[in-house]
C-alpha cells in the first residue's frame, strides 16, 4: 500500500486552457457593467410593454413583452460585435421583420402556414381598401402588425442609443408618450407602471451619464473604484425616491391647463380619431373622444350613459311643445365597423332663406315651425365639438362653418356691374339671383371681383341641408350659442306623394351601388329577376 505524503502538496487537476476567442468573445458580450444597464433598460421597456399589453388596447393584444426583451438584446449583441452601423441596422430591420412575421403568423390563428398566408392576404387586402376609401375595419390584426413593429423600432433604437451613444432620453421619451396614450384613452389609473418606469428611467439615465464619465476616466488613465456602478445606483435611487416623495407632497396650485397645450391636445384628438376607424374594434375602460362627430363614427370605445347634464337647452319661441330632437351631424355610409359620412362642402348659414322660408310658411307652401333655442355647455364632453339644432339650421350666433353634401350647392355665375366691385354680398345675392334661387354665399376673387355666387333652389328645397355646423374648436364648459333651426311638418301622406324626381346630387350620392360590389351585385339580381320571372311562366 503507498504512504501518503502529508508533506508534499497535491497536484491540481490538469485543465484544458480557456480558448483566447471565446474569452475575448464572453468578455464583449457578457461584461457585467453592460448587465446592469440592460436589466434597467428591460425594466424600463417591460413596464411599458406590459402595460399595453395586460390593459389591451384592443382583444388579444400581441407579445409585446417577448419582442421587446429580443429587441433590447439584439441591440446589445450588435452594439457589442463592432461591426458598422448601416450593417447592425440592416441586420436589426431583418431580424425585426422575421420576428413579426412570426408573431403575425402566430395571431392569424390555426391553420397551414398556406392557410394562415391566405387568410392574411385577404384580411389585409379588406383593410388597404378600407384605409384608402374612408371606410372603417372591424379587423384588429393589421393594428397589432403595426404595433408590433412600432415596438420592435422603438426597443432597438433605444437599446442602441444606451449602449452605443450612452444616451437614454431617445428611448425614454416615446415609452413616456406610450404611457401617456394608454392613461388618457384606454386605462383609468397608471400608478404602479409609470412609477416603475420613471424608477427605472432615472437610474438608467444616471447610469447612461456613469458609463459616458468611465470610459472617458479608461481614456485619459484615471482611475476609479471598481464598485463606482453600485454605489451611484444607490445614490441615484434615494435622490428619485425623495423627488417623488416632494412631488407627491407638493400642492397642485391654481394653474389651468395653458390654451397651447388645449389646442394641441385637441389636434392630436383629430389625427387619432381619424386613425381610429382603421384600427379595429378598440377597448377602452374610460369614454374616449372618439364619437365627437367626425367624418367617422366608428363601433368602439366606451359609451356610458350617466345622469350629469351635459347641456342645458332653453327654447325661446313661445308656445313650441313636446320632446325636441336636437341633432349633431348625419352619417351616410353603415359599414360592419360603423357609421362614416359622405363627401361635404364647406359652407355657410344663408343670411337670405329665413326671410325666403317664412314667407313660404305664410303662403302655404311649406308647413313646420321656425324654432329658437339657447344651448349652454355644462361638462367638457364631445357635446362640445359641434352646435345642436333642432332641425336644419337657419342662423347661429356665433357664425360658424356649415358643412352642406358635396354638390347640394350650385356655383350660379352672375352678370353683374363692374364685376360686382363695391356692392355687399347681401345686395348681390336679394336683387341680383334668378328667381327661385336663395343666394348663400358670394365668392369673390381678387380686387372684388365676383367669380359665383353658390345657391340653392327653392324649388327642391326649403333650406340647405346642412349635416353639420361645426365651431371650429371644442366649446368650453360655461360657454353657450344662439341657433335658430326649422322643424318641418311632414305627414304620412305627404311621404306617399313624394316622387321619385331627386336633385342630381342626391342620386349621385344616395342612389348608387359601392364600386367593389355593383357588378356582382347587378348580377345577382338579374339572375333572381330572371329565376323569378321564369318561375311565373313569364319568359
Amino acid at each position: 500500500m503507498a504512504q501518503f505524503q502529508w508533506t508534499q502538496p497535491v497536484a491540481a487537476p490538469s485543465r484544458q486552457a480557456t480558448p483566447e476567442w471565446v474569452q475575448r468573445l464572453v468578455s464583449r458580450y457578457f461584461d457585467w457593467e453592460d448587465g446592469i444597464t440592460l436589466v434597467l433598460l428591460l425594466g424600463a421597456t417591460i413596464s411599458v410593454a406590459a402595460t399595453l399589453e395586460s390593459g389591451g388596447w384592443s382583444t388579444q393584444m400581441p407579445a409585446l413583452t417577448l419582442v421587446s426583451v429580443l429587441a433590447a438584446v439584439s441591440a446589445l449583441v450588435l452594439c457589442r460585435s463592432r461591426i458598422p452601423a448601416v450593417l447592425a441596422w440592416a441586420a436589426s430591420l431583418s431580424t425585426g421583420a422575421a420576428i413579426v412575421f412570426w408573431q403575425t403568423l402566430v395571431m392569424v390563428g390555426p391553420g397551414s402556414i398556406g392557410q394562415r398566408l391566405d387568410n392574411l392576404y385577404f384580411r389585409f387586402d379588406a383593410w388597404f381598401y378600407a384605409a384608402f376609401h374612408d371606410g372603417v375595419s372591424n379587423d384588429s390584426l393589421p393594428f397589432h402588425v403595426l404595433v408590433l413593429a412600432i415596438t420592435w423600432l422603438g426597443v432597438f433604437l433605444f437599446a442602441w442609443s444606451v449602449f452605443r451613444w450612452h444616451n437614454a432620453w431617445i428611448g425614454l421619451i416615446p415609452g413616456g408618450i406610450a404611457l401617456f396614450i394608454d392613461l388618457a384613452f384606454v386605462g383609468d389609473s397608471l400608478g404602479g407602471p409609470a412609477l416603475l418606469y420613471y424608477l427605472f428611467g432615472f437610474l438608467l439615465i444616471m447610469r447612461t451619464n456613469l458609463v459616458s464619465r468611465m470610459a472617458r476616466w479608461r481614456q485619459a488613465g484615471i482611475e476609479y473604484p471598481q464598485l463606482i456602478s453600485f454605489t451611484f445606483l444607490n445614490f441615484s435611487f434615494w435622490a428619485l425616491l425623495a423627488l417623488i416623495t416632494a412631488a407627491w407632497l407638493a400642492p397642485s396650485g391654481p394653474f389651468s391647463t395653458p390654451r397651447v397645450v388645449e389646442r394641441v391636445v385637441v389636434k392630436v384628438e383629430d389625427v387619432g380619431i381619424d386613425f381610429v376607424r382603421l384600427a379595429g374594434p378598440l377597448r377602452s375602460n374610460k369614454i374616449v373622444p372618439i364619437h365627437n362627430y367626425t367624418t367617422v363614427l366608428p363601433f368602439q370605445g366606451s359609451i356610458r350613459l350617466g345622469d350629469r347634464e351635459v347641456l342645458s337647452v332653453n327654447v325661446t319661441t313661445p308656445g313650441v311643445q313636446g320632446p325636441l330632437a336636437l341633432r349633431g351631424t348625419t352619417y351616410d355610409t353603415y359599414e360592419s365597423g360603423g357609421w362614416k359620412a359622405g363627401e361635404r362642402d364647406d359652407a355657410r348659414l344663408s343670411g337670405q332663406a329665413p326671410g325666403h322660408l317664412n314667407q313660404q310658411i305664410i303662403d302655404g307652401a311649406v308647413e313646420g315651425s321656425v324654432i329658437r333655442m339657447n344651448v349652454q355647455i355644462e361638462a367638457k364632453t364631445v357635446a362640445g365639438t359641434v352646435l345642436f339644432t333642432a332641425g336644419e339650421p337657419l342662423a347661429s350666433d356665433p357664425a360658424v362653418t356649415a358643412r352642406v353634401p358635396a354638390g347640394s350647392l350650385q356655383r350660379l355665375p352672375v352678370d353683374l356691374p363692374q364685376e360686382g366691385r363695391g356692392m355687399s354680398d347681401q345686395e348681390i345675392m336679394r336683387n341680383h339671383l334668378p328667381a327661385n334661387y336663395i343666394g348663400v354665399r358670394v365668392v369673390r376673387g381678387e380686387q372684388g371681383v365676383v367669380q359665383y355666387v353658390e345657391v340653392f333652389d327653392a324649388r327642391d328645397q326649403a333650406v340647405p341641408d346642412t349635416v353639420i355646423l361645426d365651431p371650429g374648436r371644442r366649446l368650453r364648459r360655461g360657454t353657450g350659442y344662439d341657433v335658430t333651426s326649422f322643424v318641418r311638418s311632414v305627414t304620412a301622406e305627404d311621404l306617399r306623394a313624394t316622387d321619385r324626381n331627386y336633385p342630381l346630387w342626391v342620386r349621385d350620392q344616395y342612389a348608387q351601388l359601392p364600386d367593389r360590389y355593383s357588378r356582382q351585385v347587378r348580377r345577382f339580381a338579374y339572375d333572381t329577376a330572371v329565376q323569378s320571372l321564369a318561375a311565373k311562366n313569364i319568359l
